[in-house]
C-alpha cells in the first residue's frame, strides 16, 4: 500500500511539471516582434527571446486568448522578426527546414544558420547561406579550397571580389565582409537632378542608375531586375598575360666520373649569368605557363696534368694544362608551374640553338714547351685529341632540365617582382672527353656535365 501511494505521488508530480513550467512564464518573458505567415500576411505579436541554436527550431508566441505561449516551427512561418533581427525559412544542407537569420540583405543575401552539434563535442556552430537571383540558394563551404573554388565563381560577376577571393585575400571567416562589399558596389546612385525650371506636373523619369564593375571598366545600368550581366551564365575569373624579364647570378658545378681524374681535374665551376625576356600566361586557379629567348653561361677551370696531344706528324706530346672559360649558350625557355599569392613553384626546361666559347689557357709540355693564350675562341683541352688544331669544338648543345621555386610580391596593379632559386639539370654533356671504358660486351664514353645553380630575379609586367 506504501508503494502504491508513493507512484501516485510521483505519476501526479510528473504530470504538474509542464503546467508548473507555463504557469512560470508571463506575458513579461515576451518582446514585440512580427512574424510572416505562409499566406503572406504579417503579424505584430510578443515572441519570447531565447538562444539562436534554440531560435533556430522553434519560437514561443504570447496567445493572448489563452493566456500562454504558443509554439510555431520552420514549418508553420515564412519567417519572423525579433529585437530587430529577422528570420526567414529555409532548408539546410540536410533538406531540413530551420529559421536562419538573415545576416545581410541586398543583391546577394547571407543567411546564418546556428545549431548544436549532433555528435562529437555537440559544440554550437554556425554554417552560412547564400542566395542570389539567378544562382538559387546555396552553402557556403568552410574548406579554403572548396571556398576558393565556389565563391570566386558564385561572384564571378564582380571580377575584383572573385579576384580577391581566388588570391586568398577574402577567406571563410570573411563571407561578411564579402557580401556586404559585393551589396554596397551594387547601391544605386542618387537620382539626376531635374534643372527644368519649369513648375509642372509632367512626371520625369526617376529611374535610377548603378555603377558595375566590368573588366574594371565602371558601367551604368538601369536599376532594374535586368541581370547584371548580359549573359545569365556567370563569368569565370579572366585568364591574364604579361611580359617579363629576367636576370639572374649562376654558379656551375662540373661532374665527371673519377676514372677521368686520371686525365684532368676541376678545381671549381664558376660564377656566370642568365638573361632573358617571354611572355607568362595564367589560367585557371595560378596555372602559369612562361616562355621566351634566354642567354645564359657555363663556366669551368680544368687542370690536366698528362694530357697526351698528337702533332701532324704524329708525334704524341705529354702536356700541362691549365684552362680557364666559358660556353655563352642563346636559346629557348620554357616553364609550367603553379602561382599562389606570395609563392610560386614549377619546372620547364631551356634548350639552346648555338654555342659560342671564350677562355684562356697555359700549358707546359714534356719536351719543356710552354705558351699561353689570354683570349681564345677555342678550348686547348676540348677538343677532337686526333685533331690537334682544335678544329673539331666538342662542346655540345645544351638541354636542362629546370626546377624552380620562389616568391611573389605586387607592386602596383601592372607590376610583380618574383625572386627565384633554379636548378638545372643538364640532359646532355658540356663536352665529349674521347675516353670510354669498357662495360662487358660494349664501351662506354666519360663525359663532363655542368650542373647550375640560378637565384635572380624576374620582373612581370601587365595584366591583360
Amino acid at each position: 500500500m506504501k508503494l502504491n501511494l508513493y507512484k501516485l505521488l510521483l505519476y501526479t508530480g510528473l504530470l504538474m511539471l509542464p503546467s508548473v513550467a507555463a504557469a512560470q512564464t508571463t506575458k513579461d518573458d515576451f518582446v514585440k516582434g512580427k512574424i510572416y505567415l505562409v499566406s503572406g500576411d504579417t503579424l505584430d505579436v510578443l515572441i519570447k527571446p531565447d538562444r539562436e541554436d534554440r531560435v533556430s527550431k522553434q519560437i514561443s508566441v504570447w496567445d493572448e486568448q489563452n493566456l500562454a505561449p504558443r509554439r510555431y516551427l520552420p514549418k508553420d512561418l515564412s519567417g519572423f522578426v525579433l529585437e530587430n533581427e529577422e528570420y526567414s525559412a529555409k532548408k539546410n544542407f540536410e533538406g531540413k527546414k530551420v529559421f536562419m537569420k538573415i545576416v545581410e540583405k541586398g543583391p546577394v543575401t547571407l543567411y546564418g544558420h546556428t545549431y548544436r552539434e549532433d555528435k562529437g563535442k555537440k559544440e554550437i556552430v554556425t554554417d552560412y547561406y547564400l542566395e542570389k537571383k539567378g544562382s538559387g540558394f546555396k552553402q557556403v563551404p568552410e574548406s579554403k579550397g572548396k571556398f576558393r573554388t565556389d565563391m570566386s565563381y558564385y561572384f564571378a560577376d564582380d571580377f575584383e571580389i572573385a579576384q580577391k577571393i581566388d588570391d586568398k585575400v577574402y577567406q571563410f571567416g570573411d563571407i561578411e565582409a564579402v557580401v556586404s562589399d559585393y551589396n554596397e558596389r551594387r547601391k544605386p546612385s542618387q537620382p539626376i537632378a531635374n534643372n527644368n525650371n519649369n513648375n509642372n506636373d509632367t512626371p520625369r523619369d526617376t529611374t535610377t542608375t548603378r555603377p558595375v564593375i566590368r573588366d574594371n571598366n565602371p558601367q551604368l545600368i538601369d536599376d532594374t531586375d535586368k541581370p547584371i550581366l548580359r549573359s545569365n551564365v556567370p563569368e569565370r575569373p579572366r585568364k591574364t598575360i604579361g611580359v617579363e624579364a629576367m636576370a639572374m647570378a649562376t654558379y656551375t658545378l662540373i661532374s665527371y666520373p673519377n676514372t677521368l681524374s686520371q686525365v684532368y681535374r676541376t678545381t671549381s665551376g664558376g660564377a656566370g649569368f642568365e638573361f632573358g625576356v617571354g611572355f607568362r600566361a595564367t589560367v585557371a586557379r595560378g596555372l602559369t605557363f612562361r616562355t621566351g629567348i634566354n642567354i645564359r653561361d657555363k663556366a669551368f677551370k680544368f687542370t690536366a696534368n698528362n694530357l697526351q696531344l698528337v702533332d701532324g706528324q704524329g708525334n704524341v706530346t705529354t702536356a700541362t694544362i691549365n684552362e680557364t672559360g666559358r660556353t655563352y649558350y642563346p636559346g629557348i625557355y620554357f616553364n609550367i608551374g603553379q602561382e599562389w599569392k606570395y609563392f610560386m613553384v614549377g619546372g620547364g626546361f631551356t634548350s639552346s640553338f648555338y654555342s659560342g666559347y671564350r677562355g684562356k689557357y697555359s700549358f707546359t709540355t714534356s719536351s719543356g714547351f710552354s705558351g699561353s693564350e689570354d683570349k681564345t675562341k677555342g678550348s686547348l683541352m676540348v677538343h677532337d685529341i686526333n685533331k690537334p688544331d682544335g678544329s673539331e669544338n666538342n662542346f655540345n648543345m645544351q638541354f636542362d632540365i629546370n626546377l624552380t621555386i620562389g616568391g611573389r610580391f605586387a607592386v602596383g596593379d601592372k607590376l610583380t617582382l618574383k625572386p627565384v632559386l633554379m636548378y638545372s639539370i643538364p640532359m646532355v654533356p658540356l663536352f665529349n672527353s674521347g675516353v670510354t671504358v669498357n662495360n662487358g660486351l660494349s664501351s662506354v664514353e666519360l663525359n663532363v656535365h655542368a650542373y647550375s645553380l640560378k637565384l635572380g630575379l624576374i620582373a612581370d609586367f601587365g595584366n591583360w
